[in-house]
């Protein structure tokens, strides 16, 4: 309890830095093709209240959300299958990313800012706000930028999830994509005397510099708050696999943002190669949102609706989120299917989803 309330009343006093001083923080694969039988809703909107209307219906897939949190630390330019991990994942957002430019609103933040002095800065405010047809911006804003600075990856995660969480969405539509090929830095508050030194191997060194011990358990900590609010991490870790201390790091991360993999050690997203990181963000991609859905009427009573996908068959009715759906925002209509039903629909893009819904006579 007492590193989280240094953390975060050290993050209070740079969130006054960065409002004061300009709007940043100082730290001390297959192709997805929307069906049209599966229509959309923008975030936003809101209906008031959906009333109980009896008959046959399909549900209607809630746009996703979602904030790409983008590490472009100095070791990002470490080379990488033939070019650097930038510009990897440079191409594989170009590859995974289009297909889905006017059926998902995308936003980015990449960190840190700058380089020497300025390492551990992170901008106040994402460099693109999610929205429709962002994603040749974004792009191009990548491509012009180059990998400099340190890792302030707890920095970054709290500035896209606070940004997250201010559109205007469905609730269970938001969601980050975290892409760090390094271990969190630049926690100014930890004792560079007894600290993990991060370095390029992740070993303990007798005194670290100011600033370069591990960052974990801040880091993890920010990730699992934005989980508990709704705004899950899907975590990609660019490595070759070498580094014991950084995979544990991810795979905290991994575990606590909600969204790990389902199976193996590895609970992170493992890209050791551009291939497999093209497969990665493709995966995310076609997980994120396809298991939000917005219901044009709500029953009195849970039991009064039955919900089918076509081909798969019945959804059961599960409120406690372990394999079935559940209402996350009842009032508006919004309902979220959970464990191996959603890898169904997963595996299953474009699946249909039914229901029949009965209303009690007033």
């Amino acid at each position: 309890m007492k590193l989280r309330l240094t953390f975060l009343a050290a993050f209070a006093f740079v969130v006054a830095f960065a409002c004061g001083r300009g709007g940043v923080y100082r730290y001390e694969t297959p192709e997805y093709v929307p069906d049209a039988s599966v229509p959309t809703l923008d975030a936003g909107v809101d209906a008031g209240q959906v009333p109980c209307m009896p008959g046959h219906l399909a549900l209607t897939k809630a746009t996703p959300v979602v904030m790409l949190v983008l590490d472009r630390s100095s070791s990002m330019g470490f080379r990488f299958d033939g070019t650097n991990r930038w510009r990897a994942l440079v191409d594989g957002l170009e590859d995974a990313l289009p297909p889905v430019d006017q059926v998902m609103q995308l936003g980015s933040l990449t960190y840190p800012m700058g380089q020497g002095g300025a390492a551990c800065i992170v901008s106040l405010v994402p460099e693109f706000q999610p929205a429709k047809g962002n994603v040749q911006p974004i792009l191009s804003r990548m491509r012009a930028s180059n990998p400099s600075g340190s890792t302030p990856t707890a920095l970054a995660v709290d500035i896209a999830g606070m940004n997250l969480g201010f559109t205007r969405t469905t609730v269970g539509g938001k969601a980050m994509i975290l892409a760090t090929d390094g271990a969190p830095d630049c926690n100014a508050a930890l004792d560079p005397s007894t600290c993990t030194c991060v370095s390029n191997t992740g070993t303990s060194n007798d005194r670290c510099e100011v600033g370069r011990c591990l960052d974990d358990v801040a880091t993890t900590e920010r990730v699992a708050h934005f989980a508990d609010a709704g705004i899950p991490t899907y975590v990609i870790g660019i490595t070759n696999g070498g580094d014991p201390t950084l995979s544990r790091v991810l795979n905290d991360l991994a575990v606590a943002g909600g969204r790990p993999q389902k199976t193996g050690a590895t609970r992170f997203y493992s890209a050791g190669s551009k291939a497999q990181l093209d497969a990665a963000l493709v995966a995310i991609r076609d997980s994120v949102g396809a298991c939000v859905f917005l219901a044009r009427s709500v029953p009195d009573r849970d039991e009064d609706m039955t919900l089918t996908a076509a081909g798969l068959g019945e959804i059961p009715h599960d409120p406690t989120g372990h394999d079935g759906w559940a209402w996350s925002d009842r009032l508006h209509g919004e309902l979220v299917v959970s464990g191996p039903s959603c890898d169904q629909l997963v595996a299953h893009m474009n699946t249909v989803i039914d229901a029949e819904v009965a209303c009690e006579t007033p």
